[in-house]
């Protein structure tokens, strides 16, 4: 598969627009502030240790944020050192620390009863496909779900990993492959092709990013025919939030809010995936 990605840094109301009359979604993101927040600029592990059992929204999720800081500044260390001791934070640990962030913001989304129901999976699945006459498997880890008219479970956002050290390149590949893996199996149950729109919600390195790949239509029939070779594929990222900073969370709350409380146009969600070929 020979194919060139383009990626660029977006603004949030480019990414996930606001929706004509969704200023009750809008006002729920707004005080989505965790108590840590209430007292704080930033959340660390003192805050997370003392949290009061009465504020317990979004307790857990924080206590894993400073968790998973922790390590991933304790591999980085170890890495500048060369001393190869760093384990690093798996792609599992990344994922559920991902899921728990968007089940969280959904919960606390109350939208007088408007907004629309979602599922969340976290068990592991097996996906094979086939582009261009060649087979691959993917994995997807675990994402927001709806369902649909015909009673078919439909990510509208998925979680995925990077890992220890990767490149610029190989986040690329790996953010563009969970895009790919289940746009492509939906797609084998039709006949008749429409413009789609995928996102994946991912942590590279400190930076928490929600992605969003756009494939026209004409290009969706090419490919699945052809493959991808010689095309170009430009992915679309929020700038890297930091979660255990106020004004970061914040903006990260409410473009995680706005996907999942919102229907929108995407007729096709991401999955978490690899590629082999077979």
């Amino acid at each position: 598969m020979s194919l060139t990605i383009h990626s660029k840094i977006v603004d949030l109301d480019h990414l996930i627009p606001k929706v004509v009359d969704s200023e009750q979604v809008e006002s729920d993101i707004s005080n989505l502030i965790p108590w840590v927040y209430q007292h704080s600029d930033t959340a660390d592990e003192d805050n997370a240790l003392n949290w009061p059992t009465e504020h317990n929204k979004f307790n857990l999720f924080f206590t894993e944020l400073v968790s998973y800081r922790a390590e991933l500044e304790a591999y980085t260390a170890s890495s500048d050192d060369d001393t190869g001791t760093g384990t690093g934070t798996g792609t599992g640990t990344k994922c559920l620390l991902l899921r728990k962030l968007v089940e969280e913001v959904y919960l606390g989304l109350d939208m007088e009863g408007q907004k629309r129901k979602v599922k969340f999976t976290t068990s592991a699945q097996d996906i094979k496909y086939t582009i261009g006459g060649t087979r691959y498997v993917s994995r997807l880890e675990g994402a927001a779900n709806i369902i649909d008219p015909g009673g078919h479970s439909l990510p509208i956002i998925a979680f995925t990993g990077s890992f220890p050290n990767q490149t610029r390149a190989e986040f690329l590949i790996e953010t563009f492959s969970s895009m790919l893996a289940q746009l492509t199996q939906k797609l084998e149950q039709k006949t008749e092709f429409h413009d789609q729109e995928v996102f994946v919600v991912v942590f590279n390195g400190f930076d928490f990013h929600i992605a969003r790949g756009f494939f026209p239509k004409d290009v969706i029939g090419r490919v699945r025919a052809e493959g991808f070779s010689g095309n170009e594929i430009q992915l679309e990222f929020t700038r890297g939030f930091r979660l255990w900073e106020k004004g970061n969370w914040s903006d990260a709350a409410r473009g995680v809010g706005r996907r999942v409380a919102i229907p929108g146009s995407s007729r096709l969600p991401p999955a978490r995936c690899y590629l082999y070929t077979s």
